[in-house]
């Protein structure tokens, strides 16, 4: 009798459910998500190099010659590529990179090496082979060879024995009243209580109040491809940063914690 009763139940509350799905008409779609407009510096995949890069509404790229120039033609990867460390392999941290440089990443090029390597690069195809030089143990060590092997061992060996505190002591200040341009850097010299860390200049704007803009470009250690840097404080502006900020509260990048001031801007010699 038990069991008569609860099949009894069972199909009226089936039919009470149905009558009510037909009684309230069509299934509704659902509420489509507010669209979320990305940045347009974000958006840009256009770029195929640096100096491609869209600009904000009102800046112009500044005229430049030699390696600052040089560094606006340096081809970027695809804008979905991952960053990649020196042995082919994802690194964890994927947020920080706008773009990435298309430059090999030996084992030993870390943030002053790839920088080193650029201005080697810019230098070999300029036809100044015997121009590069960079400070190892104290002292200027000349590039002597001839072909492109000799240069990849020259380069080798340069990583292994300079770090961003000889670059500090080898790359001057700039000049009083000076301003960071492309091809200079930003550098925290390691010391005995800190890891060192180095960021180039690789493109900068300007508009027509005279407020610059600077394209920020880094290495990494350990070793990983070079790439540009977002803007994480204004992402309006991203991934170009106000070069006023280097006089203020200083320019922050988003994988190292320390500041850079006008004060840490070095050119080369």
């Amino acid at each position: 009798m038990k069991v008569v009763l609860m099949v009894v139940l069972a199909l009226a509350v089936a039919l009470t459910g149905a009558l009510t799905f037909a009684n309230r008409g069509p299934e509704k779609p659902p509420i489509a998500a507010e669209p979320v407009v990305p940045n347009a510096m974000l958006a840009d995949t256009r770029a195929s190099t640096i100096g491609e890069i869209l600009l904000p509404v009102g800046f112009r790229r500044t005229d430049l010659s030699g390696f600052g120039q040089w560094l606006r033609g340096r081809p970027l990867l695809p804008a979905d590529s991952q960053l990649l460390d020196w042995n082919g392999k994802p690194v964890k941290f994927q947020y920080g990179h706008y773009r990435i440089v298309d430059l090999s990443v030996p084992k030993l090029q870390q943030c002053s090496d790839s920088i080193q390597r650029l201005r080697a690069e810019w230098l070999w195809e300029e036809g100044r082979q015997r121009e590069i030089s960079f400070q190892v143990d104290g002292q200027p060590y000349p590039f002597r060879g001839n072909g492109r092997a000799d240069l990849t061992s020259y380069l080798r060996h340069v990583a292994s024995r300079t770090s961003t505190t000889s670059m500090a002591v080898e790359m001057p200040r700039l000049p009083a009243g000076g301003v960071v341009g492309s091809g200079d850097v930003l550098i925290h010299p390691a010391s005995a209580i800190r890891r060192g860390h180095v960021v180039l200049v690789v493109d900068e704007a300007v508009d027509q109040t005279g407020r610059r803009l600077l394209l920020i470009g880094q290495g990494f250690n350990p070793a990983k491809q070079f790439h540009l840097i977002k803007n994480s404080k204004d992402r309006a502006l991203s991934p170009w940063h106000d070069a006023a900020i280097l006089n203020g509260e200083g320019l922050r990048t988003p994988s190292w914690l320390e500041t850079y001031k006008l004060d840490d801007g070095r050119t080369w010699p």
